[in-house]
């Protein structure tokens, strides 16, 4: 089952995206009572991820026909590294780090 190579690279995708999505889910409890932030600034703050979403799914849409598929995985590879890399803050982090920790990546 391993041995195909289509297979293990989608499951391997498959498993980070499981990650990803489930740090986003664990990350509004972690918000409200140890840093103290209420429910609607942790909306206002996790939208920006959600605006990221729509908009790089409608540019992948369109182009997905006119560019190759490695490429496009590459350069959503180093968006996702790229802005993944400040997220090692901590209970001291400022809102506009948290705003735009992620949505780059989407």
């Amino acid at each position: 089952m391993f041995k195909d190579r289509n297979f293990t690279v989608g499951l391997s995708f498959f498993i980070v995206g499981i990650f990803l999505l489930a740090t986003m889910a664990l990350l509004s409890p972690f918000m409200q009572p140890p840093m103290g932030y209420l429910v609607i600034d942790i909306g206002f703050l996790l939208a920006p991820r959600g605006v990221g979403t729509i908009f790089a799914m409608i540019a992948v849409g369109k182009i997905s026909g006119k560019v190759d598929e490695r490429s496009m995985i590459v350069l959503g590879l180093l968006m996702m590294s790229y802005s993944l890399w400040p997220c090692g803050w901590g209970m001291k982090a400022p809102p506009l780090r948290i705003a735009t920790s992620r949505p780059i990546s989407q």
